[in-house]
């Protein structure tokens, strides 16, 4: 476990599972946390963090902050 959440793998699973659900803003502080924190390329592929923040934004509200996020995820990876 890591006490101080830099893990992104974790926080980005319970976003996902809380934007499955519905759960918008719940899962905009896992996902904010997600892309905030240390991702590992072999295990996660960063594009679709940043994609899934994007849509939890989205959802809540917050559509230039959404659509920043969604370039984010081009950016990472153009074949997005």
């Amino acid at each position: 476990a890591d006490p101080l959440e830099r893990d992104a793998q974790p926080l980005y699973h319970a976003g996902q599972i809380l934007m499955y659900k519905g759960r918008y803003q719940e899962a905009e502080i896992y996902l904010h946390k997600a892309v905030s924190g240390y991702f590992s390329p072999l295990v996660m592929k960063e594009e679709e963090v940043w994609h899934d923040y994007g849509l939890v934004l989205w959802h809540v509200g917050k559509s230039m902050e959404a659509a920043q996020n969604f370039e984010n995820a081009v950016i990472t990876n153009p074949m997005f």
